[in-house]
C-alpha cells in the first residue's frame, strides 16, 4: 500500500541509484562498489569486485542485465556473472542518464549528448541528428520513455526520439525556454519534467502528434519545492526538503 511504513536496508554504504526487476536487485553505491538483493531489497549483499568508480544515478534494468553510469562510460553486470562488473564500455564522458524502449537503449551524457546501443549496452555510438548543437557539448540531465518514445531533458529544453534513438526532434511546448537542471518520469499515461521545484505533464500523444507540457504545480505559489524522483502505476513520486519527506501524489500531481 502507498501508506506503508519505509523500513531501513543495512548497506555498507550509502545509495546513489537502484534497478529492479521482480525479486531481484542492484544497488550502486557511493564507495563504487556494488549490492545485490534476491528478496526485493529486505537483505542486501555487497557483491565481491573491483570498484565501479563514482557512479551517477543512472542505473537502468534490462532483460538480461543492469546498466549503470559512470565517469568512465557504461559498466554493464549480469546475474549469471554473480553481479560481476565488466569492463566498462568507453563513451568518453560521464554518463548521466539512461532509458531504453524496444531493442534501443540511449545513455546521456555530461557533454557529448546521447549516444545509442542496439545491444543492451555492449557496443554504443553517437546518436546526436536534430538534437540542438548536434549534441555537441550538450549535457543531458534526464532520459525517459514511454508509448510516445524516447525522450531526454537538456539545458536547452526536452528533445524526442521516435525511431529508437537514432534522431530527435524539440519537445518543449510548454515548457521555460531554459532548464539548468530537470528530471524526468513516465507512466503508461503522460510524461512528467520536474524543473527548479515545479511540476510539468503532458499526455503521451500519439505517434504523430506534437508534446505540449502543461504546468501542474507551482512548487512556489502553491507549496514547497519538489524534486520528481519517477512514475509507477498511476503514482507520481516525489521527494520534498521542507520537511525532508517523500510524496506521492495519485493524480498526476494535481
Amino acid at each position: 500500500p502507498m501508506n506503508a511504513p519505509w523500513s531501513p536496508a543495512e548497506l555498507p554504504a550509502p545509495v546513489c541509484a537502484v534497478a529492479a526487476r521482480g525479486r531481484w536487485a542492484v544497488a550502486a553505491l557511493t564507495d563504487g562498489r556494488l549490492a545485490r538483493s534476491s528478496d526485493a531489497g529486505a537483505r542486501w549483499l555487497a557483491c565481491d569486485s573491483e570498484s565501479i568508480g563514482a557512479p551517477s544515478p543512472a542505473l537502468l534494468p534490462l532483460p538480461d542485465a543492469v546498466l549503470i553510469g559512470t565517469a568512465r562510460g557504461v559498466v554493464r553486470v549480469t546475474e549469471r556473472d554473480g553481479w560481476a562488473p565488466e569492463p566498462p564500455v568507453p563513451i568518453g564522458v560521464a554518463v548521466t542518464a539512461l532509458a531504453a524502449r524496444g531493442a534501443a537503449t540511449i545513455a546521456g551524457t555530461s557533454r557529448a549528448g546521447v549516444f545509442r546501443s542496439a545491444d543492451g549496452g555492449l557496443a554504443w555510438e553517437a546518436s546526436g541528428r536534430g538534437l540542438p548543437l548536434g549534441g555537441e557539448r550538450l549535457r543531458i540531465h534526464a532520459a525517459s520513455a514511454s508509448r510516445c518514445g524516447l525522450v531526454v531533458a537538456h539545458a536547452l529544453g526536452v528533445s524526442r526520439s521516435r525511431d529508437g534513438g537514432r534522431s530527435w526532434s524539440s519537445a518543449g511546448v510548454g515548457l521555460p525556454l531554459q532548464i539548468p537542471d530537470a528530471a524526468l518520469a513516465a507512466d503508461s499515461e503522460a510524461l512528467y519534467v520536474g524543473v527548479e521545484g515545479r511540476l510539468f505533464r503532458a499526455s503521451v500523444p500519439t505517434a504523430g502528434s506534437v508534446l505540449t507540457w502543461i504546468e501542474v504545480y507551482d512548487g512556489f505559489a502553491a507549496g514547497p519545492p519538489l524534486s520528481l524522483i519517477g512514475a509507477a502505476r498511476g503514482a507520481l513520486f516525489a521527494a520534498s526538503t521542507s520537511p525532508p519527506s517523500l510524496l506521492v501524489s495519485a493524480d498526476g500531481g494535481m
